[in-house]
């Protein structure tokens, strides 16, 4: 079976996604559109009323016309590739000719999911969290209790946790289970989660640098 997979940006309501967060997979029998932190998206060529060609943000890219009423309607994908050889790659999958009206159970409940691949108690935990662990840095910094920054040990923690957790979460299969939706995929938030590890191990570093160099 053929499979495309094709990476580039998106928007997904008013929501954009710049390369490299969102990836587009097609096969004859399903198409998927991961948005990282937008969301991920599954289709059957039965959802697809059909795919329209637009121009604005992130260049020339296509609209997925859907019948999914738990997706956003606005579902959009923009590559620097051709669009005439992308909707040319997705037509050599079959999946626009797909004559199949059944959805596997497996879709339905994805789809009856909704577009976000974490678990809502995830999101409230790490949020406050991270709130609090910034207002207990705030807090100090401001009534004199000799902190150097206005991100200190809470900073540190919260930055150190956050790589952490993305490293677990990309090595350990039951580990990302327990942060993502049932039955939802690395794939469709692990360009995400390394980005998070990125900006967490960088800001974690300078904390700790900057830290050192004003108490010196």
């Amino acid at each position: 079976m053929k499979q495309i997979e094709i990476t580039g940006g998106a928007k997904v309501g008013v929501g954009k996604a710049i390369w490299p967060f969102a990836k587009l997979i097609v096969s004859e029998n399903r198409l998927d559109l991961h948005v990282s932190f937008l969301g991920s998206f599954v289709f059957t060529p039965a959802d697809i009323v059909n795919i329209e060609i637009v121009k604005g943000f992130g260049g020339n890219g296509i609209r997925f016309h859907h019948k999914v009423e738990t997706y956003k309607k606005q579902l959009e994908f923009y590559t620097t590739k051709s669009i005439d050889d992308l909707l040319e790659m997705i037509e050599n999958t079959g999946f626009l000719n797909n004559p199949i009206t059944q959805k596997p159970m497996e879709i339905v409940k994805r789809q009856n999911q909704g577009g976000a691949p974490f678990r809502l108690s995830t999101v409230v935990a790490v949020i406050v969290a991270w709130n609090s662990l910034v207002i207990h840095d705030v807090y100090h910094f401001f009534t004199g209790h000799n902190q150097a920054l206005p991100l200190g040990i809470g900073g540190k923690i919260g930055t150190s946790s956050i790589f952490l957790c993305g490293l677990l979460t990309i090595a350990l299969p039951n580990f990302h289970k327990l942060i993502l939706k049932e039955g939802r995929e690395l794939v469709e938030v692990k360009t995400f989660i390394l980005f998070l590890m990125f900006i967490s191990g960088m800001l974690f570093i300078m904390l700790n640098v900057v830290g050192y160099l004003i108490v010196e």
